[in-house]
């Protein structure tokens, strides 16, 4: 089919690839199919996640040009994930991402615009106005290290029926390329996801060190409450300056606060803690 590829709010930009065939590369050395072959017999050596770095970095990267990899699975609608993250071009330490407030309520928006979409993949163009959008602090340190290059996002989603979770891959990309080819991606990710089942996941060792800390919501101010609220709601910071008669900056500097009283990093975490303390709507 031809509408797996779409870019959001454009036309899909869809190359088909002969499988059989293929012209040589610019070097003159392998042809595509040849490339394509190698790096999914490459998959089977998969056994750590230094070898999942080598593998996206020599093989998948030439075909599938990107800065890193994000990988998110469990159940979106409770918010019970897992997440693991790979740069490909070895420009940061990978467990700093998850100190990025907004980065596990970017990844619930994604899944969701996803399957509502109706296809397993996607193409955002403006990642940072996507980032806006879904919270992330985009003046922090990490998102300037790790994200500042980033132009878009290419995205994958698919169910998993035997674990009933749900799995989403997210290639950050910083260059804009010509084309996506649809048959290459169709072809490689059910490779790149059994590859990571294989190799053990950066988020058990940050699941740890959230829980050390026990946050409360005591100390928040009446508005900032009131914030929070519009955000166990699941409106954006748009929506509930709009809501409430306030500036978008000054939504983020309630959210900031509010992260840092009740000593977590993520909307899902906030709001999480907020519903078991038994906040009633305001």
């Amino acid at each position: 089919m031809d509408t797996l590829v779409k870019e959001q709010g454009q036309a899909p930009v869809i190359k088909r690839f002969d499988c059989l065939g293929g012209a040589a590369d610019q070097a003159g050395n392998l042809t595509s199919s040849e490339r394509i072959f190698n790096a999914l017999r490459s998959s089977c050596s998969v056994l750590s996640r230094r070898d999942f770095h080598r593998w996206l970095r020599t093989d998948v990267n030439p075909l599938l040009p990107h800065e890193s990899f994000f990988a998110a699975w469990g159940d979106f609608g409770r918010g019970d994930l897992t997440y693991d993250v790979i740069s490909s071009a070895q420009r940061f330490d990978a467990k700093k991402i998850f100190d990025l407030k907004g980065i596990e309520n970017a990844m619930g928006r994604l899944f969701n615009i996803v399957t509502r979409a109706g296809g397993a993949w996607l193409l955002f163009k403006d990642f940072h106005r996507l980032a806006e959008e879904c919270g992330i602090d985009t003046d922090s340190k990490i998102f300037k290290v790790v994200m500042a290059r980033t132009r878009m996002l290419l995205v994958y989603a698919l169910r998993d029926e035997r674990s009933q979770k749900d799995c989403l891959y997210v290639f950050f990309i910083d260059k804009q390329p010509s084309e996506f080819d649809q048959l290459l991606l169709d072809v490689l990710m059910p490779h790149v996801d059994l590859a990571l089942r294989r190799i053990k996941s950066l988020s058990v060792e940050i699941r740890v060190k959230s829980n050390t800390s026990v946050p409360n919501i005591d100390l928040l101010s009446a508005r900032e409450r009131e914030v929070l609220n519009w955000v166990s709601k699941g409106k954006s910071n748009e929506e509930i300056g709009l809501i409430l008669g306030i500036s978008l900056n000054t939504v983020k500097n309630h959210l900031k606060r509010i992260f840092s009283k009740m000593g977590v990093t993520a909307r899902s975490q906030a709001v999480g803690v907020y519903v078991q303390c038994g906040a009633g709507a305001i």
